[in-house]
């Protein structure tokens, strides 16, 4: 979503600490703009505001909690099958055309989310794939379903302009292709780590480091230092 001019200059304002976000909000409110932005202090989990978005730690259900372990393990890679299986049924079986649209709103929507998922979930080749499948699945879904279809389209007419936090700023700069471990201190790539599937240097296993992955056993302590 582009912001008008007027807007796009407070909303620099607004991410530069000038004005409040209810400041921002006014002035969007004036030319039919909304805002939505992530409040740590109103999140179910009280502990929040001291996580961290770089590591998962302090989110309501993080890696190392039941709830957490187990939607990583079990519920993530049952989600994950079942996209699978739709995608590869629904061209085998149902259609060899299904994700192809000639509806020009759906060529749209598939073409701008192709070219996002690959700019900007280009850290491993499996997400772009999980992500472009589930892309596929959800347009066919809508090609398929005058019901849904028209809502889903309205409701995208109708998106508010998220703000982006800066640590999820970080995050997004950060893990780009190859990249999966990160100094603490400076978010910069550690070389030769062996969570890039190497050995770390002598003089690197005292680093502290970030493991964006939390599906592998090993990588269970998210912010460590490599012993």
């Amino acid at each position: 979503m582009q912001l008008p001019p007027i807007v796009a200059e407070q909303f620099q304002q607004f991410m530069a600490g000038k004005i409040t976000f209810d400041e921002l909000s006014e002035a969007g409110a004036r030319v039919g703009v909304k805002f939505a932005i992530q409040t740590p202090l109103e999140d179910r989990n009280p502990h929040y505001p001291i996580g961290d978005n770089r590591t998962r730690s302090g989110f309501t259900h993080h890696l190392k909690s039941k709830k957490g372990s187990a939607f990583q393990r079990v519920i993530k890679q049952t989600i994950l099958k079942s996209l699978n299986l739709v995608h590869s049924w629904a061209t085998k079986e149902w259609d060899a055309d299904s994700f192809v649209y000639d509806d020009k709103r759906l060529q749209a929507l598939n073409d701008t989310s192709k070219e996002f998922i690959n700019t900007y979930f280009d850290q491993q080749e499996r997400k772009i794939d999980i992500m472009s499948k589930l892309v596929d699945v959800c347009l066919w879904m809508l090609k398929e379903d005058i019901y849904y279809c028209p809502r889903v389209l309205l409701a995208l007419n109708n998106l508010p302009y998220f703000v982006i936090t800066k640590k999820e700023e970080e995050n997004i700069k950060t893990f780009t292709k190859g990249v999966y471990v990160v100094n603490a201190a400076n978010m910069k790539p550690v070389e030769n780590h062996p969570g890039n599937l190497y050995m770390p240097k002598q003089e690197d296993r005292t680093t502290p480091e970030i493991d964006s992955r939390c599906s592998l056993p090993e990588y269970e302590q998210i912010l460590c230092k490599v012993v």
